[in-house]
Parts: C-alpha cells; sequence; structure tokens
C-alpha cells in the first residue's frame, strides 16, 4: 500500500461498547463499516453492563483475526480479567461494583441467578468461566494499552503527557 492508498483508508473508532452487541453493530452497519476500506480501532471496554458481553468478545476476537483490527484493552475488561485470574475479594469487588455482574449473567443466563445471587454462586461462575472461556479471558489480558499511527495516540481513557519512555 503507497502512502496515497493509506491516506484514503477511513478510521473508524468505536469505545465503550460495554456488552451492547446490537448497538454496536448497528454503529457499524450506520457507517457502513468495510473491512476492505476501513480500519476499525476499538478503544476497550468490551464488557460490564450490557447483557451481552461473551458475544461482544465473540466478535471483537474474530474482527481482529479475521480483519486486522485494533482492539486495545480497557479498565473494565482489565477489572474482568483481574477478577478471574485471581482468587482476590478485592479484584472481585471492584468488578462487581463496576458493572461485572451483568456481564456473569451474560456467560451464565439468568435463570441461574433467580434465587439470588451470594459469593458460592458468584465463585461457581467464575470457575465455569475460566473452564469454558479461557480464550476470552487471554484475548483479553494480552490486549494493548495504546495503538499509534503516523497522526495519532490511540488510548482507552487518556495519558499523561508527563510520562515518557
Amino acid at each position: 500500500m503507497n502512502g496515497n492508498e493509506a491516506q484514503n483508508i477511513r478510521k473508524l473508532v468505536v469505545s465503550d461498547i460495554h456488552g451492547c452487541l446490537d448497538e454496536f453493530n448497528l454503529i457499524l452497519n450506520k457507517n457502513k463499516y468495510d473491512s476492505t476500506n476501513d480500519q476499525l480501532i476499538l478503544l476497550g471496554d468490551y464488557v460490564d453492563r450490557g447483557m451481552k458481553s461473551k458475544q461482544v468478545i465473540e466478535q471483537i476476537i474474530k474482527l481482529k483475526f479475521d480483519h486486522d483490527v485494533v482492539a486495545l484493552k480497557g479498565n473494565h475488561d482489565d477489572m474482568m480479567v483481574a477478577a478471574l485470574k485471581n482468587d482476590d475479594e478485592l479484584y472481585d469487588a471492584q468488578w462487581l461494583n463496576n458493572g461485572g455482574f451483568t456481564t456473569l449473567i451474560g456467560y451464565i443466563g439468568g435463570d441461574y441467578f433467580e434465587e439470588g445471587f451470594d459469593w458460592d454462586k458468584y465463585i461457581e461462575v467464575k470457575e465455569y468461566i475460566r473452564k469454558h472461556y479461557q480464550h476470552h479471558i487471554d484475548f483479553l489480558d494480552v490486549l494493548s494499552l495504546c495503538h499509534e499511527d503516523e497522526r495519532h495516540i490511540y488510548v482507552h481513557a487518556g495519558i499523561n503527557p508527563m510520562l515518557s519512555n
């Protein structure tokens, strides 16, 4: 690709999908996203709050590997990974207090919590996700925090210009 072709590529930047698969796809469709002519840059927070975090992660994995989409890690993705990789109540509480419960429902189904939510059920769902969706944890865990091109630096929530390498 020469310099002129690179300048003609449209960049679509999306952040904070938060488990809202239908809305994410609506954004892509309304903007006529075309993986052959557009570069999609996703700025993180794929999980929590919305009910379809599992499906969002599956779609982003596919987009990243099939269409070279840039996928960065957001703080909610980081909280999920920390809670699922560790058995530490501080990580668990942070994630649950920031929308993690809806992510759990998305993985296990709402019927599982019909009789209530308690710590034992939470631990069971963590183990279920670890067993069946370790590839989601691994994918989110290794995502970069920033991406840079010839004109811009892309991050989820900001950078400190006082820090440098």
